[in-house]
């Protein structure tokens, strides 16, 4: 190991399970030792950077493998996926060396390019590398998602270099960093000093202060322009929305600054299932309230990205479950059952509103 947080437990909080049966049921930020979800701990990695000499790094895929050509799992979280496609072999010719003589590291851009896993999983992998004391070189292909590149620039410590290549091939170079995911998949807890590094490095930059009061905002994030989870009779949601003072958005249609600039006011946010729920990153105790397509029968594999991510910002989070087959379909959502959620929501803030004053 090159370098490692030691300041840092291995394990955060014990939170209350299982999830799916209570959605209700409010938890604490993660400051202690362990988490138990659905019955077992979780251990979150350390925050790390491993050196590689004479490693060799794959820019398309963010894959790292060691001198002898072994492929290092903790380098990407599509490992497997990529191994199976190219049938175990990556090394398929004769690699050059880099011409960069110091440290030099790669991240996942092709595979984790949803907003979700490019805010939780990827960008807060730059927090390690701005703690050591010498310039890395970080390699990225030239063509990638230009509001992916705006989000790594406003985080890329001091110390990181990009470099963009035209060349996807594999190269070698003399010392390769490796600096691990720190996430669990599908769980979307973070860790407080990433979660900092992440509002202190993108809020600036939208000319936001950490600390600045909000204009309290309710949004419901429509997912009427996607292609998947949407709802099917989404017009009969208007008047409820209207009724609780909740305002519909597309953030198809803002730019990324906008995006965080709206959600750094908000106090509620309800939503499908979706990208859109990590700006909940940029918002100060807010409530959540995400609805499922699916859920209310067996099997319950839910995603818990976001109620992980709400109990590591602080918020309350409550979700509504429908009786669909998978969580990716388009669905009719039960408005009477979900007036009682936004109740219970309301109620929330205003506790909130009673603690603060």
């Amino acid at each position: 190991m090159f370098w490692c947080n030691e300041a840092w437990p291995a394990y955060a909080d014990i939170f209350p399970e299982p999830f799916i049966y209570r959605p209700g049921e409010q938890d604490k930020n993660i400051t202690g030792r362990n988490i138990k979800f659905a019955g077992r701990n979780i251990v979150l990695p350390p925050i790390s950077v491993y050196s590689i000499p004479n490693g060799y790094i794959f820019p398309k895929t963010g894959l790292i493998a060691d001198a002898s050509g072994r492929l290092l799992i903790e380098s990407s979280r599509s490992y497997k996926a990529i191994q199976r496609r190219n049938g175990g072999h990556l090394l398929r010719r004769m690699v050059d060396m880099l011409d960069e003589d110091g440290p030099t590291t790669v991240i996942n851009v092709e595979a984790d390019r949803f907003y979700y896993h490019w805010m939780i999983d990827v960008i807060p992998r730059l927090y390690a590398l701005g703690c050591l004391n010498e310039r890395v070189v970080l390699l990225l292909p030239a063509a990638i998602n230009q509001n992916q590149l705006k989000l790594l620039k406003y985080c890329l410590p001091d110390n990181v270099q990009l470099r963009q290549m035209e060349d996807l091939g594999p190269v070698q170079a003399k010392q390769v960093l490796l600096s691990p995911v720190t996430s669990i998949q599908g769980v979307g807890i973070i860790r407080p000093e990433l979660l900092s590094f992440l509002r202190r490095s993108i809020l600036p930059k939208c000319e936001l202060k950490i600390d600045s009061k909000r204009n309290p905002r309710r949004v419901y994030i429509s997912r009427e322009k996607t292609d998947r989870r949407r709802i099917i009779n989404e017009d009969e949601l208007t008047p409820i929305l209207n009724m609780y003072k909740i305002q519909k958005i597309y953030v198809e249609d803002l730019t990324i600054e906008e995006q965080i600039r709206l959600f750094r006011d908000v106090e509620l946010i309800v939503s499908p299932h979706g990208g859109g729920l990590t700006n909940m990153i940029f918002a100060d105790d807010c409530v959540v309230v995400e609805i499922f397509p699916n859920g209310e029968r067996p099997p319950w594999n839910l995603p818990v990205h976001y109620w992980g991510l709400a109990m590591s910002c602080g918020h309350h989070y409550r979700c509504l479950f429908h009786r669909n087959e998978g969580i990716n379909v388009d669905f009719r959502i039960d408005t009477e059952r979900l007036k009682p959620v936004l109740d219970e929501a309301v109620a929330d803030l205003e506790v909130k509103a009673q603690v603060q004053h």
